[in-house]
């Protein structure tokens, strides 16, 4: 088959959107399909771009790149002498453009992109559009109207209703009234978790197949914690979401065990951006001297710091609207096999996942992560090393697992005559991998 792939976010891109299309792209060149990848410039870097004969790439300047990234504005917890008068400018623009730009600030990107493709992008059997930005889908499905191609829609987020993206009520109407349109049209939706895909599903009225996100087992690193038996490290890689984060309890943990009687030293090492709200909250709550703001680091040097750690930390959204949110990281953290903290809304899918497969502690009680972290740390004295989760099953949870899941769909519709237009779902239904 020929796919075309059509994303902002493609490597050497530093975001986790891109290591998911990436990885599509490598394992369906693989398997012998012709992938196109129609992307823009990447704007910042950290990941390894797949390379195959059978993967070609059309990157689209975007105007607006520099105010996109993220997808976000800058934390709003960002003071203004810290911003400068640049960073005030662009902040300004994003914020602007998320409000009233229409459909999001990656259109001028997707218009252009649509001009353009009629030269430099070959025909498709599949378009396969990633999103957010709603800008990608609704691109996507424009180019396979023209094709005639099976059309794909990945949802790596919640498009109009996305809870880390509020918009106002008659925005995520508008934007709604979109998604629901392009859906029409769609032959095969797809999501990152149960809870998202039944949140679709109501939606629009259709089967929305699971195809989580996942670890390359190419780029993971056998674990090698640290050996001092004194010392308990935590490692935090990523990127943080301001507002509905918790880190007290956190903060409030990792102080009370730092006064343990035993000497036990617990520290938290932070790879990654936006790490200034994270630094003020543990320095607020007198955790600041545990804590090591490594800065952002690529993709390799953050798997690695991965491996090494004690303990994996989960930062996730303490809300209702984020039950559906497993976030990308925690499939890394299965692959590096090292026991896993999560703070964020208790259930929700990540957490579920945390408690049911004994992969760590799942809590926002600084009661229970104290007591969790002096008995890693009495265990590590004792043995010598933090053993790893028992009884994981990790193969499935592999991003390779997870891409040949979509391709075999594809596959099925296909032989099913799903063509674009046909809004026909594989009649088996979705599929998923299960943890545990």
């Amino acid at each position: 088959m020929r796919i075309l792939l059509v994303c902002p976010f493609y490597p050497p891109e530093g975001e986790i959107a891109a290591l998911r299309i990436g990885e599509f792209a490598k394992h369906w060149a693989r398997t012998g399909h012709e992938v196109h990848v129609l992307t823009r410039e990447p704007l910042s870097t950290g990941t390894v771009m797949p390379t195959h004969p059978n993967i070609t790439v059309t990157r689209i300047p975007d105007p607006l790149m520099r105010f996109s990234r993220n997808h976000s504005a800058t934390s709003a917890t960002t003071s203004r002498s810290t911003l400068g008068v640049s960073g005030r400018l662009r902040q300004r623009i994003v914020r602007f453009g998320k409000a009233f730009i229409v459909p999001d600030i990656f259109v001028a990107w997707a218009l252009r992109s649509g001009w353009r493709s009629r030269r430099e992008v070959p025909e498709a059997d599949v378009v396969v559009a990633s999103g957010g930005p709603l800008s990608a889908l609704l691109l996507g499905a424009h180019l396979a109207r023209r094709h005639r191609s099976t059309l794909v829609f990945d949802f790596r987020d919640p498009v109009a209703s996305n809870p880390m993206n509020p918009r106002g009520r008659l925005r995520t109407a508008l934007d709604t009234v979109l998604e629901r349109r392009a859906m029409r049209s769609v032959d095969i939706a797809c999501t990152v978790g149960p809870a998202l895909a039944a949140q679709l599903s109501e939606l629009h009225t259709r089967p929305v197949v699971v195809i989580m996100n996942g670890y390359d087992a190419e780029e993971t690193v056998p674990p090698t914690p640290d050996t001092d038996s004194t010392l308990l490290k935590i490692i935090y890689t990523g990127r943080i979401y301001p507002n509905n984060t918790e880190y007290r309890p956190l903060f409030d943990a990792i102080r009370s065990a730092n006064a343990d009687p035993f000497g036990v030293r617990v520290e938290v090492h932070y790879y990654g951006r936006s790490s200034a709200e994270f630094m003020t909250m543990a320095d607020s709550c007198g955790a600041g001297a545990f804590v090591i703001d490594h800065g952002e680091v690529p993709h390799r040097e953050a798997v690695e710091a991965q491996s090494s750690a004690d303990v994996l930390l989960l930062l996730l959204w303490n809300d209702p609207r984020a039950v559906g949110v497993f976030g990308g990281k925690l499939f890394e953290y299965i692959g590096a096999q090292r026991p896993i903290l999560m703070l964020g809304y208790q259930e929700g899918d990540a957490a579920r996942a945390v408690r049911e497969n004994e992969l760590g502690l799942a809590s926002n009680t600084a009661e229970d992560i104290s007591r969790y972290l002096l008995a890693l740390a009495q265990e590590k004295r004792e043995s010598g090393a933090v053993p790893s989760p028992s009884g994981i099953r990790t193969s499935p949870f592999t991003r390779e697992a997870q891409s040949a899941l979509l391709l075999a769909e594809i596959e099925e519709v296909r032989r099913c005559g799903g063509a674009h237009g046909s809004s026909q779902p594989s009649p088996r239904g979705p599929r998923r991998a299960t943890l545990g």
